[in-house]
């Protein structure tokens, strides 16, 4: 990979090596060091800052700017001063750092933007997007924790050529942004943004080729469209969003849904109509009720979070397929027989169940079992049944009320410290115990 010069990574980004890199801006640069305005790429702050300050009458060349601003440099821009761009096609202000600050200076606003193909204008400080600003051209947009109220103001933007819009952390966005014309778009992220309340259907019905949605930490959202079908989504994420009470049902090719820490009380028997779905996490949902018996129609589930739901007392009756399932503090009481029949489960997470007794018998027939969290599980006195010949990763007993008896071998681990040291805190606990009586 070093030795290549152009490679493509496995999430299909371009990567280009430091030597050509440097080489092209040489070519970009070359006898243009006293005019920088006549070079087609900027990215150095002194050249930057001298076109954007200092420019008279004469024509700018430039059709792409890239500032790195986490460097502490501060850049002054006029109202007007994109107009002497007409060129310009990527507009790129970022910083690296997690602490994002505006580090663009705009007294007087902004009155026009360019026709550009690329804008990412991290901590941009005004209201919204100029009106002056012709989007028809526009494939991403990303204006993470910046101070937008509302993304544009004005008529309705044509949006067909937009595939990816970034909003993360806009805390001050009060409005969810008019995309019925970007039926391109294939990624929309807005999350952490406070002030969003809901979001109108209008916006998203004509999003079908959109694939990933990600809404997390907005607190505030209470309504999601319901009842639509988006045609191409995949993942859906909406962990965090603490005021949001009703399962959202926006697509049938949904594959994974993230709904961690929402107010989600019940899911409905509805779910068994997203076939496709593979990962669903409700873990953090204190109001919770116990899932419906159809969620074992989800022929491709291999992966169910219901961690901390205190009113889940009944054992998800999930299909073969699963794969890993976390259950840890949850209310139940019971592991089923049926349990042996989920020939594919790996992962198995009840650490915390204080209520759960014995686990069945059926358990040896999980041979590929390979992760057994049972801590903080008192009422547990047997050690689980394990398949003859399986050898475990991780087996966490400590806790649980099983005695060690001399003459019975422990199940069989991958690393043996793990086994001494979980059998060790569960001899350590059951002489306290008894230390108690």
């Amino acid at each position: 990979m070093e030795k290549c010069m152009i490679s493509l990574s496995k999430k299909k980004r371009l990567w280009v090596h430091d030597l050509l890199q440097d080489m092209a801006e040489d070519i970009i640069c070359e006898g243009k060091d006293e005019r920088p305005w006549k070079c087609l790429m900027l990215w150095d702050f002194e050249d930057i800052n001298h076109v954007f300050s200092n420019l008279g009458d004469e024509a700018v060349d430039v059709e792409s700017i890239f500032l790195d601003m986490s460097e502490g440099n501060e850049l002054s821009i006029t109202p007007g001063i994109f107009k002497k761009m007409p060129n310009l096609k990527l507009l790129e202000f970022y910083t690296n750092t997690s602490l994002v600050e505006s580090r663009t200076k705009m007294l007087d606003g902004l009155e026009y933007l360019p026709t550009l193909r690329y804008l990412r204008w991290d901590a941009y400080h005004l209201k919204s997007l100029p009106s002056q600003f012709c989007t028809s051209f526009l494939v991403e947009l990303n204006l993470s924790h910046s101070s937008i109220e509302t993304v544009w103001s004005g008529s309705e933007q044509d949006l067909g050529n937009l595939r990816s819009l970034n909003l993360t952390s806009c805390k001050n966005l009060n409005e969810f942004p008019n995309l019925s014309q970007a039926t391109n778009l294939e990624t929309l992220k807005l999350s952490n943004c406070d002030n969003l309340v809901e979001i109108p259907e209008s916006s998203l019905r004509q999003l079908n080729k959109l694939v990933h949605f990600k809404l997390s930490n907005c607190k505030n959202l209470k309504r999601f469209p319901n009842n639509i079908n988006l045609k191409s989504l995949r993942s859906l994420h909406l962990n965090g969003c603490s005021s949001l009470e009703e399962f959202p049902f926006i697509s049938e090719t949904i594959e994974k849904l993230l709904l961690n820490e929402t107010s989600i009380q019940q899911v409905p028997i509805s779910i068994e109509r997203l076939t496709r779905l593979k990962d669903i996490h409700l873990t953090g949902c204190k109001r919770l009720m116990n899932l419906p018996e159809c969620i074992k129609n989800l022929k491709f589930l291999n992966d169910l979070g219901l961690a901390n739901c205190p009113n889940v007392t009944s054992f998800p009756q999930v299909g073969t397929n699963i794969r890993w399932l976390n259950l840890n503090k949850t209310g139940i009481q019971e592991v089923p027989l049926t349990i042996g029949d989920k020939s594919e489960l790996r992962y198995l997470n009840m650490s915390g169940c204080d209520k759960l007794v014995n686990l069945p018998p059926t358990l040896k027939k999980l041979g590929q079992l390979k992760y057994l969290y049972l801590r903080g599980c008192i009422n547990v006195t047997e050690s689980p049944n394990l398949a003859v010949g399986n050898t475990m990763k991780t087996l966490d007993l400590h806790g649980t009320s099983i005695i060690d008896s001399k003459g019975e071998e422990p199940p069989q681990c991958e690393v043996p410290v793990i086994r001494r040291f979980f059998l060790k805190n569960v001899r350590e606990h059951i002489k306290r115990r008894k230390s108690n009586r």
